[in-house]
């Protein structure tokens, strides 16, 4: 695991100041994009987070987009279609 990750989600929760972007699906499931935590969504209203990393090569995500039935993740590399399920 990448240390800054594991010092940003700490117990599910995002400890980090950083949050670049957020975006809510029509489920209300809350999607955020930290400045150097990758992606994580909540399905509980923010109250616990799961990490999205695993197809992001750069975890400054700059902007969530939920659409077409996907989330997608714009980095400064690439936009990355996330794995939620």
């Amino acid at each position: 695991m990448h240390q800054q990750q594991a010092l940003l989600f700490t117990h599910g929760k995002i400890e980090t100041r950083v949050i670049n972007t957020i975006a809510v699906a029509r489920d209300g499931i809350v999607y955020a994009g930290t400045q150097a935590g990758g992606a994580a969504m909540s399905r509980d209203e923010g109250t616990t987070w799961q990490r999205l990393n695993s197809r992001l090569a750069d975890l400054e995500v700059r902007c969530i987009i939920v659409a077409g039935g996907g989330v997608f993740a714009m980095t400064a590399q690439c936009v990355v279609r996330l794995q939620t399920q």
